[in-house]
């Protein structure tokens, strides 16, 4: 039987961190500011997933971080339907910067990004790069998630490559639903009954195994990327 090595233990104990921190963001950030606009969203009634959609679009576009939506879409929708709202404004939202970035506002984008190295180093892998090259970029943060997506539109990445390789960004979709699924929960936004000691405890070990899997996602994904991580 194989012993548990001090990077396994180590792994483990940041992910419970994790947990924690979690638990306490929810009771202090989530359920004060989140449930007002999860009530507006309901009050839109069968309306209300469209003018989520349509707000995480504006949000990727003004590069505002889709996280608290993310959560919010698990609390108020639950996690499968959190997940096709939140995949769907994510994509639509991603694929309306890059458009903006390659063909409205290419100069003022590569005023802010031609300084940066790390940006450079992925410009010039993107000119033999592809889907592959934009799917690790999506699941390493090279560069923040929305800024991402105008950094790729004035770098040589064709459009449909572009399109494919940011469906990536489901795992990372799927894991924050599910913390808002979590959360909503805990905070009472889902409007759900309250569940037995076995259920939480569950939902605990959830938490903690999404975090592992997204940390070997994005190691996994860095050492991929290799020099891009430092604009080598």
């Amino acid at each position: 039987m194989n012993r548990p090595t001090v990077s396994t233990f180590l792994r483990w104990s940041i992910a419970i961190v994790l947990v924690l921190l979690f638990l306490w963001t929810v009771r202090h950030y989530l359920e004060p500011y989140a449930e007002p606009f999860a009530n507006w969203v309901r009050a839109r009634g069968a309306w209300g997933p469209v003018a989520f959609i349509g707000i995480y679009i504006v949000s990727a576009m003004l590069v505002i971080p889709g996280t608290i939506l993310s959560l919010i879409a698990g609390a108020l929708f639950g996690f499968v339907h959190g997940v096709i709202y939140t995949f769907i404004g994510a994509m639509l939202g991603s694929i309306a910067s890059f458009l903006l970035a390659r063909y409205v506002v290419r100069p003022f984008v590569e005023r802010r990004l031609r300084a940066d190295k790390r940006f450079n180093a992925i410009d010039h892998a993107a000119k033999g790069g592809g889907v592959r090259l934009v799917a690790l970029l999506r699941l390493s943060p090279v560069l923040p998630y929305n800024v991402l997506n105008y950094a790729l539109g004035i770098t040589g990445v064709a459009t449909w490559k572009y399109i494919l390789g940011t469906t990536a960004i489901l795992p990372g979709t799927v894991m924050y639903t599910y913390y808002g699924t979590v959360a909503g929960t805990l905070t009472g936004i889902s409007k759900s009954i309250r569940h037995g000691v076995g259920y939480y405890t569950l939902m605990g070990v959830g938490v903690v195994a999404t975090v592992v899997a997204a940390f070997l996602i994005a190691r996994l994904a860095r050492s991929e990327l290799g020099p891009l991580q430092h604009g080598n």
